[in-house]
């Protein structure tokens, strides 16, 4: 019996240090989510012209529907100035997992996003795209890194604790 519960223990630890892990690539994943919301934006807005109330409708990403951004973005309605995208982001700010950094790049577009002609639209989501880009691979590199951390300080926290109770 006493097995037994050291090996729950141990998986239990080894359990908590994976979930952990998996909170990591949150930020990277959201990042990624917005490249593809803002190629969207650039797609729609290039070829189609697509006024900005329409062209959230046909947007579809997992990432931003579990966090409910997407829900928010398509229900918005523009009652000032300022863009559905600006609105979603400001409700949203505590569901999203997003840096400072990538915040602020959303929300610097989102205040020109239908304000500006669609050549220079388009300009602005190459510039966003490119920064959220940078943001991304270098989310990459550090997100691997601390999944690897977080597993390994689950099994060695689930080790530590097995010894103790040996």
């Amino acid at each position: 019996m006493k097995v037994v519960g050291i090996i729950i223990i141990f998986l239990s630890c080894c359990t908590a240090g994976y979930l952990r892990s998996v909170e990591c690539v949150k930020t990277r994943d959201e990042i990624y989510a917005f490249m593809k919301l803002i190629e969207h934006i650039k797609h729609e807005v290039m070829f189609y012209l697509t006024r900005q109330g329409e062209i959230f409708e046909k947007f579809e990403n997992h990432v931003l529907e579990k966090n409910g951004f997407i829900q928010v973005l398509k229900s918005e309605k523009i009652e000032d100035e300022k863009s559905l995208l600006y609105h979603a982001l400001e409700k949203c700010d505590g569901k999203l997992s997003l840096d400072s950094e990538s915040k602020k790049i959303l929300i610097e577009f989102s205040k020109t996003l239908g304000q500006l002609s669609p050549g220079d639209q388009c300009d602005s989501c190459k510039k966003t795209y490119a920064y959220l880009e940078e943001i991304y691979k270098k989310e990459k590199e550090e997100a691997l890194a601390r999944v690897k951390l977080n597993r390994c300080i689950g099994c060695l926290a689930g080790a530590f604790v097995v010894l103790i109770l040996l």
